[in-house]
């Protein structure tokens, strides 16, 4: 993805839940076109984007080629996956459709470690 905002949704309890957003810089779709296996979420523009598509036909020369880089790939989709996995099972989640998976991970922080909006406000002017 070279500009732009997406949002990646799974399916939780029948609604379709924000698990990440992506930005410049980052990839979707490797586990179509780097092992045939169909993505289980759903994408959606957040803003205008300007995306890169890359067919099997344009892999299989590079994975030939230099091994590694297939290998890595690998790696970064099941660490994607294993992320992805573990928010989808955090518990007590209710609230995130109303009030946005950012702002619910940033309460559970404040509320964990004590963290007020006063405390939070002088780290970030230092």
């Amino acid at each position: 993805m070279d500009a732009g905002v997406l949002s990646v949704a799974a399916m939780k309890n029948g609604d379709n839940v924000e698990i990440s957003r992506l930005g410049p810089g980052d990839a979707f779709g490797e586990s179509g076109v780097l092992a045939g296996i169909p993505m289980q979420v759903a994408i959606t523009t957040i803003t205008s984007v300007v995306l890169y598509r890359l067919d099997k036909a344009d892999l299989t020369p590079v994975l030939q080629a230099r091994p590694e880089v297939g290998s890595g790939m690998c790696r970064l989709l099941s660490e994607r996956k294993e992320s992805n996995d573990a928010l989808a099972r955090m518990p007590d989640m209710s609230d995130v459709n109303r009030m946005g998976l950012l702002q619910w991970l940033q309460d559970k922080m404040r509320a964990l470690h004590h963290v007020g909006l006063n405390d939070q406000r002088r780290e970030t002017a230092s």
